[in-house]
């Protein structure tokens, strides 16, 4: 019985307990911040808000500017989307809404998550460069937009995808335009505390230990019958 009842009674608590690593998506012109942006004036493709922006799992700010931008995956496609500087608290610098030279947007990871991978886009042209820091520690050196030339970076369409090479994730990243303008479209996060049971995948545990605990107790019935004959 005892052969029987630890292995499963493991695999069934690792049902229960889930995967301590919970994956999620933040993309930012998809979600709609606290506080809110305000709406986009006539000619910008995107919207002015605050200094400071709680997403779903990750909190944003800037400097170098007076306030961040958002522009919506609905608005500008995921391509040109997310999350730019502007510097005045009222406009964005132009129509396009977005980190201009000498701006920084900075990611921190909502706490109990760690961030894993990160998005910089709208690097359509060969004028788009920027730096990039995790954890306040600089990735190389300045990271031409049409190229994304720096360890962990991938090039897709007209974003430079971020991976970190250690997989531990990181608690923040900073992107700082150069020269052209850049806006930071997404970042992955994963949780660093094991997921919260669902009812149901308690309720497969208990009656998984029952069910153990009746099929030990029919054992030992069927054992002492036997001893008894």
């Amino acid at each position: 019985m005892t052969k029987i009842f630890w292995p499963v009674l493991a695999f069934t608590f690792g049902l229960a307990v889930g995967d301590s690593a919970c994956h999620a998506d933040v993309i930012f012109g998809s979600e709609t911040p606290t506080p809110a942006c305000s709406a986009p004036a006539v000619g910008a493709e995107g919207s002015v808000c605050s200094v400071t922006e709680t997403f779903s799992q990750a909190v944003a700010t800037e400097t170098g500017g007076a306030a961040l931008t958002l522009k919506t995956v609905a608005t500008a496609g995921f391509q040109d989307s997310g999350l730019g500087v502007a510097a005045t608290a009222t406009a964005c610098d132009d129509a396009m809404c977005e980190a201009e030279t000498g701006q920084t947007v900075t990611i921190s990871a909502s706490p109990g998550f760690r961030i894993h991978d990160a998005i910089v886009a709208s690097v359509d042209t060969t004028s788009e460069s920027f730096t990039f820091f995790a954890d306040g520690q600089q990735i190389d050196g300045v990271i031409a937009g049409t190229v994304c030339n720096a360890p962990g970076f991938t090039i897709s369409g007209i974003t430079c995808v971020w991976n970190d090479p250690t997989g531990n994730g990181v608690g923040s990243i900073s992107v700082t335009d150069v020269t052209g303008s850049i806006v930071v479209s997404e970042v992955s996060t994963t949780a660093t505390t094991p997921s919260v049971s669902e009812p149901s995948t308690l309720a497969l545990l208990l009656s998984a230990t029952a069910g153990l605990g009746f099929l030990g107790l029919t054992t030992r019935r069927r054992k002492s019958g036997f001893a008894n004959v």
